[in-house]
């Protein structure tokens, strides 16, 4: 039970003058983040990854790391700190000018996509002739560029003349698609940009690893699609299922699954996603009484499409079979009786007859009928009273054995 969000997302390109770190090999600083006690970098913690080192230089440590972002002004380490001990590469930053490509939407926030360093232009001189920067972009966050997997950068602030706000020059706007991809089952989610950005030279591909949003209650947005959108049927949490009416698609009978098309959802603090198509959604019966139209049905269509003549032991077998690990099987659906099958399946006009399955032809009916008279008709001797007895499917989740039960 997947589907696939999609939703095209504007990129902006800026150009700016920004203090920006690149994530650079020193594994001197990443041993001190991999050996901070308790996730603390702490003058007595560096002395001893660093013997001989005196307190006053483990003192300048602490605040070089804490100038960097790795640690905060009392050495606890930031997720910059924790990633700079597990890769052993940290942000060293430089001024300069920068060409950003910058994306947003619920689902990513304001992403940087891809920095470049740039030369200043002269026009960039005259402070005055350029727009104000946009002042959403993430500071002191880890990024890394879809365009280059390798390259890892953090903006660390947009430095500006005494007085004045940032400011920047807006290249234009191009698009990209942003694709978020559900498991409703699994509970799995992950999100990826795709499509090409023109970095100057041509349009490149996006290379985006794929990324998930924790703490996501699928199983429990599915539901709340369901009824904001009206499904017929009701949506069970706990079994990933859809209960309703018997389908109309004889696919959706045998397979138990359907494509659930939305006009539109709505996913909190996500966004709201345009043409939804939910795959292989699980489907079960409503209550006991569709289970008990549905298994007749599905057994109806195996007895047609079988050999002319089957004994009574076959078709109570192929009645089980048709309900076992299906979701009809813990309503313990029933074959009814021989006689009263026959009474339900029988063509003639009498109208002292019972009502024949509804939406099964004549044709169809005439011809269950005759297959299921000749199970004593055709016997080769007397058929035992067990096996023309009322049959019930076993317990909940399996056909089981089957319980007979001599018809009143």
């Amino acid at each position: 039970m997947r589907t696939e969000l999609r939703a095209a997302v504007d990129v902006e390109e800026i150009v700016l003058f920004a203090e920006m770190a690149t994530l650079q090999p020193r594994p001197e600083l990443g041993l001190l983040c991999r050996g901070a006690d308790g996730g603390t970098l702490t003058e007595e913690g560096i002395s001893r990854l660093l013997p001989g080192l005196s307190r006053a230089a483990a003192r300048t440590l602490v605040r070089t790391c804490a100038d960097l972002g790795l640690c905060d002004d009392r050495g606890v380490l930031t997720s910059l700190g924790r990633e700079a001990g597990e890769s052993q590469r940290v942000p060293l930053p430089e001024q300069g000018v920068y060409r950003l490509w910058v994306a947003r939407h619920p689902l990513c926030g304001v992403r940087i996509l891809h920095v470049e360093r740039v030369s200043a232009e002269d026009r960039d001189e005259d402070y005055a002739s350029l727009t104000p920067a946009p002042m959403d972009l993430p500071r002191r966050v880890p990024m890394r560029s879809v365009i280059d997997a390798d390259r890892h950068f953090v903006l660390r602030d947009l430095p500006a003349p005494r007085g004045q706000a940032p400011r920047c020059r807006r290249l234009g706007q191009e698009r990209c698609a942003l694709v978020w991809r559900l498991d409703f089952l699994r509970s799995e989610n992950s999100w990826c940009f795709e499509g090409k950005i023109d970095l100057g030279q041509g349009a490149i591909q996006v290379r985006h690893a794929a990324e998930s949003i924790d703490g996501l209650d699928l199983p429990a947005l599915f539901g709340a699609w369901a009824r904001e959108q009206g499904l017929v049927g009701s949506w069970d949490v706990s079994r990933r299922q859809l209960r309703g009416p018997l389908p109309a698609a004889i696919e959706e009978r045998d397979g138990f699954k359907r494509t659930i098309s939305f006009p539109w959802v709505e996913v909190p603090e996500r966004g709201r996603w345009e043409d939804v198509r939910v795959r292989d959604v699980r489907l079960g019966p409503a209550d006991r009484e569709t289970a008990q139209q549905w298994a007749l049905d599905r057994y109806h269509r195996r007895v047609l499409s079988g050999a002319s003549y089957l004994p009574a032991s076959k078709l109570r077998a192929l009645f089980l079979e048709v309900i076992e690990h299906t979701p009809l099987a813990e309503h313990r659906p029933t074959l009814p009786a021989h006689a009263d099958l026959l009474r339900t399946l029988d063509p003639s006009p009498s109208p002292a007859r019972q009502e024949a399955p509804s939406g099964l032809p004549q044709a169809e009916r005439r011809t269950l009928y005759f297959r299921h008279a000749a199970v004593v008709d055709l016997a080769p001797g007397e058929v035992p009273e067990g096996q023309l007895a009322l049959l019930v499917a076993g317990e909940a989740g399996s056909a089981g054995a089957p319980t007979a039960r001599g018809s009143s």
